[in-house]
């Protein structure tokens, strides 16, 4: 679990979107999913519930529980221009919004700033699929959590706007 935490929080720290631009599609806006087992073909074994907000080339992430949310920290993202999106997240704000982090995750610290995230990322209308490997593995080639590689597949819906 304490692993799960350490790159949940990178997840949600997200890096810059860099050298393709959103184009046609709009990220920006509230996006409310899932770490999901397998490939998220069984939808009663959601593993943590998280919530990101996109505006521009940043992410703020946030865990939600019935214990309060967790702050996951913030950042920036980049998209590459391969078939599959390569996203990478760089954390820029540690969990817990200080440079060092809190109490958390493995030792007893959650994961601080200039944390390194590979990814590949896709969108189809109001749902993403983010698969993600923890600071020092390799890029996933497949969207599957595989917890021996160190990677998670997280499922979101955009949210619709407040009116």
């Amino acid at each position: 679990m304490n692993r799960l935490r350490v790159m949940l929080a990178a997840l949600f720290l997200l890096g810059g979107f860099g050298p393709m631009a959103l184009a046609e599609e709009s990220w920006d806006g509230v996006w409310d999913g899932w770490v999901v087992e397998g490939r998220g073909d069984k939808p009663g074994n959601n593993r943590v519930h998280l919530q990101l907000t996109i505006k521009g080339d940043t992410i703020v992430g946030k865990q939600i529980n019935d214990r309060g949310d967790q702050d996951m920290g913030a950042g920036t993202f980049t998209l590459g221009n391969a078939k599959v999106r390569e996203m990478d997240a760089a954390r820029t704000v540690a969990a817990g919004g200080g440079p060092g982090g809190g109490p958390g995750g493995p030792g007893g610290r959650r994961p601080g700033r200039n944390e390194n995230y590979k990814g590949i990322v896709s969108v189809d209308g109001d749902t993403m699929k983010w698969c993600v490997a923890n600071p020092g593995r390799d890029r996933p080639k497949d969207f599957e959590t595989l917890r021996e590689n160190s990677q998670f597949l997280v499922i979101l819906k955009k949210q619709k706007a407040a009116k």
